[in-house]
């Protein structure tokens, strides 16, 4: 295990070094100096690994940041915050809320009844009022590299 956290441990620290890490990289994939695919595969096992680690060590990490509230820990400032906060209303027993709740679940699934035969439309198609209905726009957010681990 020693092997690993020396690796962590050379891992850039400060905004400073993270920037400057990051932009050699970028530059010399951009430059054509190493592989795009090779560098963000990489990239992208880095991050599920650091990921895991997060996801390993929040536990004792809540109750260590507990005791450095306020107070500076290398370059960084350390604090807890509460994540989210959610209600669940359902257990008020309220039938004004309950009827309300119900009525938005009917048209929810009204909407997407509807919007499923919206996508469906491939010729002519009219509603009861003669208005011919068209497709919906099809809208990409763009595209993204996916990387599967085998």
């Amino acid at each position: 295990m020693e092997t690993a956290l020396s690796f962590l441990k050379q891992l850039p620290e400060t905004k400073d070094e993270i920037n400057n890490f990051a932009v050699q990289v970028s530059k010399s994939v951009i430059d054509g100096t190493n592989n795009a695919i090779e560098v963000y595969h990489q990239c992208k096992c880095v991050e599920e690994t650091m990921k895991k680690i997060l996801d390993n060590i929040k536990g004792v990490t809540i109750d260590e940041a507990e005791k450095w509230k306020g107070q500076k820990y290398k370059n960084s400032m350390i604090s807890t915050k509460e994540a989210g906060v959610s209600y669940d209303y359902s257990v008020c027993d309220d039938s004004v809320w309950n009827t309300l709740n119900n009525s938005i679940e009917q048209l929810k699934a009204q909407i997407k009844e509807r919007e499923k035969f919206l996508k469906s439309i491939q010729s002519d198609v009219f509603d009861d009022n003669g208005v011919k209905l068209n497709p919906p726009l099809k809208k990409s957010s763009g595209y993204s590299v996916v990387v599967t681990m085998l």
